[in-house]
């Protein structure tokens, strides 16, 4: 029996191979994210896209991304685009003529808004439907450079900031007018806006060690939180990015080389999620999102690593890693299955373990 075995076991390994390399691209890595600590991508979408913003659609099979000043529709499935929007085309003479900062579904999943640099001294934010690409309106901010924008949970309103100063624009998406602003900072140039997932905060930060909150309702400051420094003596963390637990209690925040998790209602620090830093290189963790359950936390660094964590301990559980360096952006899907990682030569297709 065992000669027996002996013999067939090349021809099984044939078989096998040949298996496995007829199946699609799409398919060979789904295995691979189901067991072990580090996890190689299923598939990939939008080849040699730049990837800047990530929004899914409500059933969780599509997915928009943009890339400089083009809108995708992915399907998650096939791995085929289904929509582009481009300036300059006959169809959308309306689309934004600069590149696309930041991307926003609304709660309801039925209007998408999108901000960036509208040419000049000005900026827009453009509120569209997200099945048909249709531009409803068109909102021009004086200054330049609107690096996020970000839905209020009733959808009654979208909030913009951008590079060049510190004012937080509230804009009716019905009109597209802007119904009032919140100054958060002395300083200009806002990197990250976002409201709580119930209603009642609006954070800000422009960078350095600093996330403002405010009263959602009136603009009213609430509280400051402060980011530790990565190292006594090196500075702070000057975070990219920052997101709230789906439970509005924990605040996420990314920098140099290194996520925290802190606590809304006290400010302390909740974990410490530290990426690799190279030697003369400190990458910066560009990304930071919750899983819709709230158990997990998914970090993206410049390094072209991802990582999940446990969001409740901060116990690292699973490493992400993408073909070249340079992710930029994270995002679960809304059945928390799935993990897109932005990168600047596709974006990557993880499972998430366990599910």
């Amino acid at each position: 029996m065992k000669k027996q075995m002996n013999r067939t076991a090349p021809v099984l390994g044939v078989v096998v191979a040949l298996v496995f390399s007829i199946l699609p691209a799409w398919a060979q890595f789904k295995a691979a994210a189901e067991t072990g600590q580090v996890l190689q991508p299923r598939a990939s979408i939008a080849p040699n896209a730049d990837t800047w913003g990530i929004a899914f659609t409500h059933d969780g099979k599509t997915v928009w991304l943009t890339e400089g000043n083009k809108a995708t529709l992915w399907d998650l499935e096939t791995g085929e685009a289904k929509m582009a929007l481009e300036y300059h085309s006959e169809e959308r003479p309306d689309w934004h003529i600069l590149g696309i900062e930041s991307l926003a579904m609304s709660p309801d999943g039925k209007t998408m808004a999108s901000g960036g640099p509208g040419g000049g001294q000005y900026s827009v934010v453009k509120i569209w439907d997200p099945e048909t690409g249709q531009v409803k309106s068109t909102t021009k901010l004086e200054r330049g450079g609107i690096k996020s924008v970000s839905w209020k949970p009733d959808g009654s309103v979208v909030a913009a900031a951008g590079f060049y100063d510190s004012l937080v624009h509230l804009i009716d998406p019905a009109s597209g007018k802007v119904t009032g602003t919140i100054e958060a900072f002395n300083q200009s140039g806002l990197r990250a806006i976002t409201y709580s997932p119930d209603g009642k905060l609006l954070a800000t930060y422009r960078g350095g060690n600093k996330v403002r909150l405010f009263d959602a309702k009136t603009g009213i400051p609430r509280k400051v939180l402060e980011i530790p420094e990565r190292t006594p003596g090196r500075g702070y963390q000057d975070a990219e990015v920052i997101a709230f637990s789906p439970d509005s209690k924990t605040l996420a925040t990314g920098g140099a080389f290194t996520g925290y998790l802190l606590d809304v209602a006290t400010g302390r620090v909740r974990a410490r999620l530290p990426h690799e830093a190279r030697e003369n290189q400190e990458d910066h963790v560009v990304g930071v999102a919750f899983s819709p359950d709230g158990k997990l936390v998914a970090t993206a660094c410049m390094d072209g690593t991802a990582k999940l964590w446990d969001a409740t301990t901060g116990k690292l559980k699973a490493t992400l890693k993408g073909e070249r360096p340079y992710f930029r952006m994270v995002a679960f899907s809304p059945d928390g299955r799935t993990v897109l990682v932005g990168a600047t030569d596709s974006t990557k297709l993880f499972d998430v373990p366990g599910k």
